[in-house]
């Protein structure tokens, strides 16, 4: 039964240990009560008065009247070394140590804090005794007589020292502690007050006497001059402790532990969810008490309780618990189990703070900073979170966010990530955003991220910890990369962050040192760059396996580079990287630049080349005759332009926000693998660019660019099992070309079944399309552009664009049509229109106007090497590169050929054409 004390006058009852759960102490008087050790959840003490008894604080005045009667008397002391009678028998010199010791202390104590006075004046009088003590045995050369020696001026002057320095740290500390005190009891705040006055009275009243009786008028000046002076640095300290500014920490404990002697204590009491709205709380030990969800709504003079280690112990968040209103930082702070509910917190900055338990119901938390905030079990129902950022808050299940109002959020300080990205969220949105969070560590990285360090790190956390993963990094630009790291649902987040970090820290301070030593030696230092290749590569594996150890052999790897549209901070790009087959194991974010230069580069290259082209091949194509420049002009400066797009295509993917893309690429893939790098973009002018020329690709021999536009489907075909490759050859106007020499390289390859449509009307190739299944479609002949669509001119008198085979195309895919080779000029052009309607299946085809016999010996060189068993990217780089004997003749023609394939397909291979393998 809840038992009611209301209104009762309880000074210096006893309850300690008693459950007194949900007890009414409403407006009673608890002054000196004893609840140590209590259970007092749910307990209400609005309007009571705590405190200590009248007869503590009328001890307390005694004690305070005692203390500036001690400053008085120290007072008399200092002022008697210039007393004549004093001047007389002892001389100036004690006179002279004393105030410049008092000057040095009371300077010092206003400049900068108790400490350094203290410290301060000791080091000076131990200076001035070391240099007297020189100074008396330079004269008689004997050490103890000139220490301690009847006519040694030393030994005076230290005692002299010890005395005034003692007194002078002790006697304004004690007094200035004894008036906080009083402070502490009586709930004042006024400076100087009653205490202060009755204080500076009682040490004037010690005073005069001396000033009456010393001899000489410096003497009666000093006495009632310097005990006002003792007097002012007792109450500058005091003024320093009520404010508890953070160097009197110390004497504030001191003077709340004599504030709080026989006073009202909670000691070690559950006070969960206990109200003291309006409650007089001054002197009140809180020492150890559990205040989760205590409510502290309008109560008095919380400040001047003892707090311990409990979240009282901060004076800017007893004014934030008290009145509910914003006004200060509160990084860093302790808020655990604060209760602020309904608070007006719109702006707070709450970075590093531990919220954990906390009560923000209806709290309005607009635009507020939770960045790296512990959220555990805090409870924001239907708190207002518009705008609120919360780049790494540790939250887990249970945080409570069911009904909280937030039109948007930042994910990222700076009001960066904007989360949604556009518009506002839908009711449950908000909560449906941190599902993944739960099961996330987010690391983040300012100066951007070394891959081996983590690697490094990641394994050695993983080992102590088998069952995180790694789940993506995210590059979010101006150095900030961010990695998710994938733990149970129970798992201990801030551990495994601080771990994470620190095990990073620490590879990354190796690598640096093991980097500065490898600079002494050319052999150390390549070594060392291997043992860091070596180190790098082990993180596919890692990726790989994220939970369960994979035993059989890794297939080929296949990363898509995804980039979006244009932004103000460049090409946003995404790289999904994993092994043929499964699902990507890791994916990291970057930015490209714009590349206006580059692409403006490309266009000039282009228009070069276009030159180069009319002038070397036999194609009779429609052009403005080009006259009085010689070719090896024409090839001289298309030159120019290649090296000029050789070095920006570098500069672009080694710019500083690719960085991360970049670098996961490095220590993902191995120099061994085979790769498909498939570029996902509609951007026509970045297709055409020939990226191949990237350094990256130097490096991995086995890996292609693969081209595919940024929607794609996966059409499923049916599977017509067969010992034969069928081969739909369609051989178009060929004015000026050796198409036969196509017909017979085909003819040649193994197990074909070959048919050749020479030079067809539209409808016969439709019907052949639409009449058998096929395995090759094959297109040998000129294209141009017929009224801004380039068409296949199939002969002398037709064009057609792909988009006018739709049907019968997409007929084709789907009883198994497996590839497409257009040996035909400006190919890309050719299948634009049709890649965003059709998922075409791989195809190969030429960047720019292609000569004759660079097509032929491309198509030779690929078919070659893909009937002998090489996959369809590994074929097409090697019938490219193969191209480059030719080019002392027909200039780039390395960079004509490219494949285009939707990332969803599986590499190709002749057995698969045949039917012998899935």
């Amino acid at each position: 039964m809840t038992r009611d004390f209301s209104g009762q006058r309880l000074r210096g009852r006893s309850f300690k240990g008693q459950d007194l759960t949900g007890a009414n102490f409403s407006h009673t008087q608890i002054q000196g009560a004893n609840f140590a050790h209590a259970v007092l959840t749910g307990a209400n003490f609005c309007g009571t008065k705590a405190g200590v008894g009248h007869w503590i604080m009328a001890l307390l005045l005694l004690l305070m009247g005692l203390s500036g009667l001690t400053v008085g008397l120290f007072g008399n002391a200092i002022a008697d070394t210039v007393n004549s009678s004093y001047l007389h028998y002892f001389g100036p010199r004690d006179a002279t140590i004393v105030f410049c010791t008092f000057f040095t202390f009371s300077f010092l104590l206003l400049a900068r804090d108790l400490i350094t006075a203290v410290v301060a004046t000791v080091l000076g009088g131990l200076i001035v005794w070391f240099s007297l003590f020189l100074w008396e045995f330079s004269r008689t050369h004997k050490f103890l007589a000139s220490l301690v020696g009847q006519e040694s001026s030393t030994s005076d002057v230290i005692v002299t020292i010890n005395v005034f320095w003692l007194g002078l740290s002790v006697v304004p500390t004690l007094c200035a502690v004894l008036m906080a005190s009083a402070h502490f009891q009586s709930h004042r705040r006024q400076l100087p007050g009653r205490f202060e006055i009755t204080t500076l009275l009682c040490a004037l009243a010690m005073a005069i006497p001396g000033a009456v009786s010393f001899a000489g008028v410096l003497a009666k000046i000093n006495a009632p001059l310097d005990a006002i002076i003792l007097w002012s640095l007792s109450l500058h300290i005091t003024g320093r402790i009520l404010r508890n500014h953070p160097r009197y920490t110390w004497l504030r404990s001191a003077a709340l532990a004599l504030a709080t002697w026989r006073s009202t204590c909670f000691r070690q009491t559950q006070l969960q969810q206990a109200n003291f709205l309006g409650a007089r709380l001054s002197a009140t030990d809180f020492t150890g008490a559990q205040l989760i969800g205590t409510r502290f709504y309008g109560a008095h003079f919380l400040d001047y309780a003892r707090a311990g280690t409990t979240l009282l112990n901060q004076t800017e968040v007893c004014q934030l618990l008290v009145d509910g209103q914003v006004r200060q930082s509160y990084a860093g702070c302790n808020l655990r189990g604060a209760y602020l509910a309904n608070a007006a917190l719109t702006g707070a900055d709450f970075t590093n703070a531990d919220l954990s338990q906390a009560d923000f119901t209806g709290a309005q938390l607009d635009d507020a900073i939770f960045t790296r905030a512990q959220v555990i079990g805090t409870c924001f129902r239907e708190a207002q979170m518009t705008g609120s950022c919360i780049e790494s808050w540790n939250i887990d299940t249970t945080t409570q966010i069911d009904g909280v109002v937030c039109d948007y959020i930042y994910l990222l300080g700076q009001r960066q990530e904007r989360r949604p990205s556009d518009g506002q969220f839908e009711p449950g949105d908000f909560s449906k955003l941190f599902q993944d969070v739960l099961h996330t560590v987010d690391l983040i990285f300012r100066q951007g991220l070394d891959m081996s360090a983590f690697m490094s790190a990641f394994q050695q956390v993983r080992s102590q910890s088998e069952e995180i993963a790694l789940r993506s990094i995210e590059n979010k630009g101006d150095g900030v990369v961010v990695v998710k790291v994938e733990v149970p649902e129970d798992a201990p987040k801030p551990a495994l962050h601080s771990a994470l970090t620190q095990a990073y820290d620490q590879a990354l301070r190796q690598i640096e040192a093991r980097y500065q030593a490898a600079l002494a030696a050319k052999d150390e230092q390549i070594t060392l760059y291997r043992q860091h290749q070596s180190e790098l590569s082990q993180l596919t594996r890692l990726l790989s396996q994220p939970a369960v150890r994979v035993t059989v052999p890794i297939p080929g790897k296949r990363a898509v580079l995804k980039l979006g549209q244009l932004e103000k901070m460049g090409i946003p790009v995404t790289l999904q990287l994993g092994n043929e087959g499964a699902l990507p194991q890791l994916e990291v974010t970057g930015w490209l630049p714009a590349g206006d230069l580059l692409l403006a580069t490309q266009q000039r290259w282009q228009i070069a080349y276009r030159q180069v082209y009319r002038q070397s091949t036999r194609i009779d194509v429609s052009a403005v005759q080009i006259t009085n420049i010689s070719y090896q002009e024409l090839f001289e400066g298309c030159r120019g332009a290649d090296l000029d797009l050789t070095g920006q295509i570098n500069d672009w993917f080694n710019s500083k926000r690719f960085q991360p893309v970049r670098d996961a690429l490095l220590s993902a893939l191995d120099p061994t693998d085979s790769i498909r790098l498939v570029l996902q973009t509609n951007n026509l002018q970045i297709r055409a660019l020939p990226l191949h020329l990237w350094e990256w690709f130097e490096r991995y021999t086995r890996a292609e660019l693969v081209l595919s536009e940024p929607i794609y489907r996966q059409a499923t075909a049916l599977e017509t099992p067969s010992n034969q490759v069928k081969i739909l050859a369609i051989l178009g106007d060929g004015r000026g070309l050796d198409i036969q020499r196509d017909r017979y390289l085909l003819e040649q390859l193994p197990d074909v079944s070959l048919t050749c449509l020479v030079e067809p009307m539209r409808s016969q190739l439709n019907d052949s399309l639409w009449e058998q299944p096929w395995d090759i479609l094959f297109f040998a002949g000129h294209s141009s552009r017929i009224d801004q669509r380039q068409k296949l001119r199939i002969n002398s008198t037709e064009g057609l664009a792909l988009s006018e085979l739709k049907y019968a195309l997409r007929t084709a895919i789907e009883r198994g049509l497996k590839l497409a080779i257009f040996n035909a000029c400006d190919g890309l052009q050719l299948i634009q229109e049709l890649s965003a309607d059709l998922s075409l299946p791989p195809t190969i085809v030429m960047r720019h106007p292609v000569p004759d016999i660079v097509a032929q010996a491309f198509l030779k060189h690929f078919l070659t090497a893909f009937s002998q068993g090489s996959p369809l990217h590994q074929a097409v780089r090697e019938a490219r590169e193969r191209l480059q004997g030719l080019e002392s003749q027909f200039p780039f023609a390395t960079w004509l050929p490219v494949l285009c394939q939707n990332p969803a397909a599986q590499p190709l291979t002749w057995e698969q054409l045949k039917g012998s393998e899935d």
